[in-house]
């Protein structure tokens, strides 16, 4: 004992016998020697002969969703709070300023609906006083028409902020660079670094703040942001500790342990999830609390600038009740923190103000939870599919181009006509049908419709609310309100459950019943879908039921087929109406010419074949890209099995990613097009010269595997060479003739993480405390 506790500098947390007992049994041999049996069981595993077998495996090895195992420490954000604090000036000229709300409200109008805008908008708990939904559908409309007005908006903000008279960028001779506002815009592209080196003198947080502001516009973060749906892309989770947003899986089914990659996209989903559910009690309270004591900020303004944006709100629930408008509201004298009904009252009138939520979020869930890590080792569908250990089954395949390499598509010869006969099927008189004007300005008007529509259609029998046009209601809500509203011919609602994805029956009592224990006739039953389960689900229908489809944003072909075959029989008597809100509607008209009350399921399955052929397209270079590495991981992993008692850097390397947080590197340099394949064979040759000269180098420095040498240059050059060419090669007439990225040398590592969700496995270290644990009887032995 004495041997190993006098080589310990620190003693002070040997409080006790345990923790001298776990010293002694980390250095025991015996335990050594056990736990290199172990591992040694552990790579035997290779040895032995098994499969994966995957279902709906176009799903499970989809792009988009990295594994990562995170290494060391969190740091905080490059920039501190300037990077929520340029978001929250943008979101407030969008979602506060009079003007550009109309300006956006009348764009939504437009018969192309390049802008989705509601502004009575108010979510499922009823709480007014808040910001308008807002989407933007039109990338060419944000560009042309949205952008501008921002750079020119925020590019005058940040100048007042840092007392900066001049709006050209000159240098101490008197040459310009451009406006401040043309390098928000990305217009000043050759003189970039000059800018930037000219603003860091000046002003770190200047510079950062131009950086920031021409990260969200120009960069398209902003437009990536505020185009994806709330609750069914992303959403506040109700189980997490953390105030950050989180990827959807799908309408109102958060990914409990995901997160997104990129920080900003996250800051961004984060402000606009909060601005759209509002604060919750205790968030209030906890604001409260802090604003109270908060010497940096005058508390009282702050708190009746929040009373004074919420007014209308105010004056109309106070109305309702029948109630004095709260005086006590107006000052931290006159409000009562430790009064629970006052507390009520201030969630009511301020959870969803604007103002109220960037103090909350600066104060609170920024600074705690916005941290990274520099290194992590990720893992996505290419380590997952490996090398050939895999079958998977999927009654669609347009994501083969997408998928690992190791996996191939092979369908039975009975099922070689299966895409024509759909098409086919689809484009019967019977399923042509397209309702284009659906009115989803809440779930219950949407529902609303669906009934009237079941009333007046005698073989509407279900709803498959494929696009995700029902939120903030669960299964047993929509369920609910559907039983006291459906056409009387209907005894039940079949629904799943939001517990345990079960089948079940809702009751005109409202009594819930399994299907498989409900004995009432198919036809008296009526069956709602959820987004989730529009794949993979089989109910029995009546003989010639109908049902209703609904299409969601950027809809590809295989989710639209894998929806519409919850109807076994298409092919027979049964059929479907496609119901579209005014966004999808809008662009299957351009897309096919035509007026929209000419639409029809041949022109949204135009539609959702052109949506597939350009997702494909934008993620062929990213996948092909994590084909290349994978080359390299794989040889890693083998060369760790040969020789795993020396642990070897460069092997070590090849599965460690760094990422580093910088603002300049991330949004300095404006991206450019430029051609996919010249990029990919610029990264081949990076990571076989980064590899293997490195593995190389190692290996002669250790005598003791000179002959693995020889082994290796054949792998380089003989095999992993042309097996990259190759991927290549099986791509290259698929690719886009351009994709954008920000220099030649750039491997758009920062563009794919607004896309990537991020699964995390996050190991909570113990932590030694100093303070002596209370002694217990303890048996060594065990």
């Amino acid at each position: 004992y004495d041997e190993v506790i006098n080589k310990i500098p620190d003693k002070a947390y040997l409080s006790n016998i345990r923790d001298a007992y776990y010293i002694l049994r980390d250095q025991s041999t015996q335990l050594k020697t056990e736990r290199a049996q172990k591992l040694e069981l552990l790579y035997s595993i290779d040895k032995f002969k098994f499969f994966d077998i995957l279902d709906e495996s176009d799903e499970i090895l989809s792009h988009g969703k990295e594994l990562n195992y995170t290494l060391g420490a969190t740091k905080s954000l490059d920039g501190g709070s300037i990077r929520w604090e340029i978001p929250f000036l943008l979101f407030r000229i969008i979602f506060c300023e009079k003007e550009f709300g109309q300006f956006l409200e009348k764009a939504s109008q437009l018969d192309d609906c390049p802008v989705v805008f509601q502004r009575d908008f108010r979510p499922v708990s009823g709480i007014g006083g808040g910001s308008p939904l807002v989407r933007f559908v039109k990338h060419e409309y944000f560009q042309r028409n949205i952008k501008p007005k921002l750079c020119q908006e925020i590019c005058k903000i940040i100048l007042q902020n840092f007392c900066e008279k001049q709006t050209s960028i000159m240098n101490d001779e008197g040459e310009c660079y451009g406006s401040y506002e043309e390098f928000i815009e990305g217009k000043c592209l050759f003189k970039e670094d000059k800018i930037i080196k000219l603003l860091k003198r000046k002003s770190v947080d200047m510079l950062n703040s131009f950086l920031l502001a021409k990260g969200w516009l120009s960069h398209e973060l902003l437009y990536h942001v505020i185009s994806y749906r709330y609750r069914v892309e992303y959403g506040l989770s109700e189980k997490s500790e953390k105030e950050i947003a989180i990827p959807f899986r799908g309408k109102d089914l958060p990914s409990e342990n995901s997160e997104f990659s990129h920080p900003d996209i996250m800051i961004g989903f984060t402000i606009l999830s909060y601005l759209y559910r509002g604060l919750d009690l205790k968030q209030v309270k906890d604001g409260l609390i802090k604003l109270k004591s908060d010497q940096k900020r005058d508390k009282n303004m702050l708190l009746q600038t929040c009373v004074k944006e919420n007014e209308e709100w105010i004056n109309e629930h106070i109305k309702k009740e029948n109630e004095e408008f709260p005086l006590w509201l107006k000052s931290f004298k006159t409000l009562d923190l430790e009064n629970e009904n006052s507390i009520k009252k201030a969630h009511l009138y301020l959870s969803r103000n604007f103002s109220f939520i960037e103090y909350y979020l600066s104060n609170f869930a920024f600074p705690n939870d916005t941290k990274y890590f520099e290194k992590k080792i990720t893992g996505n569908a290419h380590t997952l599919a490996g090398e050939g250990k895999n079958n998977g089954f999927s009654g669609t395949d347009d994501r083969n181009d997408t998928m690992p390499e190791s996996i191939v598509s092979k369908r039975l010869y009975s099922q070689l006509g299966t895409n024509g006969k759909m098409l086919h099927i689809l484009s019967r008189k019977i399923n042509q049908k397209y309702e284009t004007k659906v009115d989803v300005s809440n779930t219950v008007k949407f529902l609303d419709e669906v009934c009237r529509y079941a009333q007046n259609d005698k073989d509407c029998y279900i709803l498959i609310d494929s696009g995700a046009i029902i939120t903030e209601m669960t299964n047993m809500d929509v369920s609910k309100y559907l039983i006291k509203n459906i056409d009387k011919r209907f005894d039940g609602i079949v629904y799943f459950s939001d517990n345990n994805s079960k089948i079940m029956v809702i009751l005109r009592r409202e009594e819930c019943v399994p299907l498989s224990a409900c004995h009432i006739d198919n036809k008296k039953l009526f069956v709602y879908l959820d987004e989730a389960h529009t794949r993979g689900t089989d109910l029995k229908l009546p003989l010639t039921a109908r049902g209703v489809v609904t299409l969601g944003k950027n809809m590809n072909k295989d989710k639209l087929m894998q929806a519409v075959m919850r109807i076994r029989d298409l092919d027979f008597k049964q059929s479907i109406v496609i119901w579209g809100l005014k966004e999808m509607s809008a662009e299957i008209a351009i897309i096919n010419g035509i007026k929209l009350d000419e639409i029809t399921s041949k022109h949204v399955l135009t539609w959702v074949t052109y949506n597939t052929i350009r997702k494909n397209e934008n993620d062929l270079y990213p996948v092909t890209k994590e084909k290349l590495k994978y080359v390299i991981k794989g040889r890693a992993l083998e060369y760790q099995k040969k020789i795993k008692e020396i642990p070897m850097d460069s092997l070590i390397v090849a599965y460690v990613s760094e990422n580093i947080d910088s603002i300049e590197n991330s949004y300095g340099t404006t991206p450019r097009e430029r051609n996919p394949r010249d990029l990919l064979n610029k990264n081949m040759g990076t990571y076989l010269s980064e590899f293997y000269p490195f593995v190389k180098s190692e290996l002669e420095n250790k005598e003791t595997y000179s002959h693995f040498i020889k082994e290796l240059n054949e792998h380089w050059n003989d095999i992993d060479r042309p097996k990259m060419k190759k991927i290549i090669e099986k791509v290259d007439k698929k690719l886009p003739n351009d994709i954008l990225t920000t220099n030649a040398d750039y491997n758009c590592e920062q563009e794919n993480a607004r896309e990537i969700e991020e699964i995390q496995h996050v190991e909570l270290a113990s932590e030694l405390k100093n303070t002596p644990s209370i002694e217990i009887a303890w048996d060594f032995p065990k």
